[in-house]
């Protein structure tokens, strides 16, 4: 199985990081995981996909994992046009 390790996956958190102003895409906590919208063990070839992946605190990372994809993007759509 794939894992979401190395340079490559550094690069990107580290950008997903920057973009978003290492804060999570929900609220002002600084991001602690990089969480993939469609997950990556059932969609590998999203694994790198930058637009697959959003920064989040940990409290917010558990409750989009527990959220059907659907609900996920249209939360993440929502914050993002509020900011």
């Amino acid at each position: 199985m794939t894992e979401f390790r190395g340079p490559t996956a550094t690069r990107l958190r580290n950008f997903v990081r920057e973009v978003q102003d290492g804060k999570c895409i929900l609220c002002p906590l600084p991001i602690t995981n990089i969480h993939h919208i469609q997950p990556w063990r059932k969609f590998p070839e999203l694994l790198l996909d930058l637009k697959n992946m959003v920064g989040a605190c940990r409290s917010h990372h558990l409750l989009l994992e527990s959220m059907p994809y659907d609900q996920q993007h249209q939360l993440i759509v929502e914050t993002r046009c509020q900011q």
